[in-house]
């Protein structure tokens, strides 16, 4: 998998990987499995990629053995201070660790319909 970021967030360097643990953690958040990852409501988008912050995050660090020093809440505040930069890049993240093109799927919805 792909999907590696790093951002600054309010003076704090926050690496963020889109892997297996993010993944699992967000179908469980969910309750879906990999292939009912299309049926999450555009209603649900923004909290589906919050979560997925929030773990990615949170990966790097409990890996190396700490604790994260941010909760759930926080990814709010990230968002709100990043002028929503932020879900931009962790998009094209988490479409980079699905193995799909963001480029080609913003030119499918853009196209219209006959």
């Amino acid at each position: 998998m792909e999907g590696h970021l790093t951002y600054v967030i309010n003076g704090v360097e926050r690496k963020m990987f889109f892997g297996n643990y993010a993944l699992e953690k967000v179908l469980a958040h969910f309750n879906i499995s990999v292939t009912e990852l299309h049926t999450i409501p555009n209603s649900r988008e923004m909290e589906f990629i919050r979560v997925w912050m929030y773990h990615a995050a949170c990966y790097p660090i409990l890996k190396s053995g700490g604790i994260p020093d941010f909760t759930e809440f926080d990814t709010y505040e990230w968002v709100d201070d990043s002028k929503s930069d932020i879900l931009v890049k962790v998009n094209e993240a988490i479409f980079k660790s699905l193995g799909l093109d963001t480029q080609t799927t913003e030119e499918k919805k853009s196209k219209p319909e006959n």
